[in-house]
């Protein structure tokens, strides 16, 4: 799904759906965040209840805390 363009800045990726192109994976410590393309940007993602996700599993963007995004798996 495309960027919202009347949105400004990370909000414009809110609802945009998206495919992991790294896995989020399980550290002992804590869950490393996974990555993902959205128009040719490359992005650190997690999943809003910190889950493990593999490559190629696909999301919706809710949100984001810095520069990493927050999402939902779909």
């Amino acid at each position: 799904k495309k960027q919202d363009k009347s949105a400004s800045n990370m909000d414009a990726l809110i609802g945009c759906t998206a495919v992991l192109t790294e896995s989020i994976t399980e550290s002992i410590t804590e869950y490393a965040p996974g990555r993902t393309r959205i128009d040719g940007v490359n992005w650190q993602i997690r999943t809003n209840s910190n889950a493990p996700l593999t490559k190629g599993s696909k999301v919706r963007i809710i949100g984001y805390d810095s520069i990493i995004l927050i999402a939902e798996p779909i």
